[in-house]
């Protein structure tokens, strides 16, 4: 089923790197631009989360409107997003460092 309507073949367009995250709902790699060679991350969302939950749905809807909207120094850029049969991939702007939570830690 398709979600977003965008159906693209992202190998066409990005190298896929090593893993740099993981969550509950997705994988993030990083990925380079095969033109360009400008560094992207990928999050990978597994479509298997969404069976019979439309919430998640609609929340993950939420979540690229919104990112599709914001131009802030301070929030990841959206710049492309990919839909294969089996997941649903956002490019997003790729930050060098560590997790947030991880810094937070360190800091007390």
């Amino acid at each position: 089923m398709k979600y977003f309507g965008v159906l693209q073949n992202l190998r066409c367009h990005y190298d896929v790197g090593n893993m740099i995250g993981k969550g509950n709902f997705a994988k993030v790699y990083e990925i380079t631009h095969a033109v360009k060679k400008r560094k992207f991350a990928l999050k990978t969302i597994n479509k298997n989360m969404f069976q019979d939950n439309i919430k998640a749905v609609l929340g993950l809807h939420d979540e690229i409107n919104l990112l599709r909207k914001i131009r802030h120094p301070n929030v990841l850029q959206l710049y492309e997003i990919f839909e294969s049969d089996n997941n649903i991939h956002l490019i997003l702007e790729h930050l060098n460092g560590k997790e947030l939570f991880d810094q937070i830690k360190e800091r007390g």
